[in-house]
């Protein structure tokens, strides 16, 4: 039972960063939208530099996530 509790607390922290990821994203989207337009179609060095910790950010999530999906797979196999 203490795995199973462990998984679930490990979906929902997971669930919570992808949430908070994908917020920071669309602000993120809508912070470069702005700055082209207010800077004729030219994106500030800024906002690339946020974009590359993005990229970053989302790239560990991911590989994160999928740690978590393999090792729950893992379990699931040995306890079905």
């Amino acid at each position: 039972m203490q795995l199973v509790e462990h998984f679930e607390n490990q979906f929902l922290v997971q669930s919570e960063n992808i949430d908070i990821l994908h917020h920071d994203i669309n602000a993120h989207i809508n912070a470069m939208v702005h700055d082209v337009q207010d800077h004729a179609g030219h994106i500030s060095a800024a906002a690339l530099a946020v974009d590359s910790k993005l990229r970053d950010q989302f790239e560990s999530e991911s590989r994160i996530f999928e740690g978590l999906k393999t090792e729950f797979m893992k379990f699931l196999s040995k306890v079905m």
